[in-house]
This record gives C-alpha cells, sequence and structure tokens, in this order.
C-alpha cells in the first residue's frame, strides 16, 4: 500500500485470525512494530492478534483519518 507517510503491507484473506502469526512473519518485507486498527474492530479482535504477534495495540477512534 503508498501512502503519504510511506509504503506498507496490508494482508488480507479469510481466516488470518487463526493463522496470523504465520501470515504475518511469513511477509519478507513486513516487520511490524505495533497492532494498529479502530474502537470497533479493536474490541472485537485488537488483543488476540497483538497478544499473538507480541506487539503493543494502538487502537484509534472510529473514523479517524488515515
Amino acid at each position: 500500500m503508498r501512502s503519504a507517510r510511506g509504503d506498507y503491507t496490508v494482508v488480507v484473506g479469510c481466516g488470518l485470525l487463526d493463522r496470523i502469526t504465520t501470515a504475518v512473519r511469513g511477509e519478507s518485507d513486513l516487520v511490524p512494530g505495533s497492532v494498529a486498527t479502530d474502537a470497533t474492530v479493536g474490541r472485537l479482535y485488537g488483543r488476540t492478534i497483538a497478544d499473538r504477534l507480541e506487539l503493543d495495540l494502538v487502537e484509534l477512534p472510529s473514523g479517524e483519518p488515515a
């Protein structure tokens, strides 16, 4: 993905929550520093993903500009 602040990798797919560690670490150019999510998705999946990846969780308010 390209943005004004630099390029970054986005991983999208079915069943990723069950294999999040393998999916994220399998991306050779992806070295995550934190898990960023909005408040809605964060309540559902944020802590689970952050814990599995052993990363900090950054929760942004819903509707926060990218």
